[in-house]
């Protein structure tokens, strides 16, 4: 994924979106756009159900006796 983000290809993503934004608003988060490809690039990787730690059950964790 990109670093960055064409004004049109931001623009479309807005109009998806359904956001009616001021330029500065826009500004503020076309600046994060670079961030947000980052984390989805790490979140795209496939997981399978059990890679979610709440489907674990340790019998006994976590209690006080």
């Amino acid at each position: 994924m990109s670093d960055s983000i064409t004004d049109e290809q931001f623009e479309f993503l807005l109009s998806k979106a359904g956001l009616s934004l001021t330029a500065e608003q826009k500004a503020t988060i076309k600046a994060t756009y670079p961030f947000i490809a980052a984390m989805t690039a790490r979140n795209a990787k496939p997981r399978s159900r059990m890679d979610e730690p709440a489907h674990l059950f340790i019998p006994g964790a976590g209690v006080v006796a």
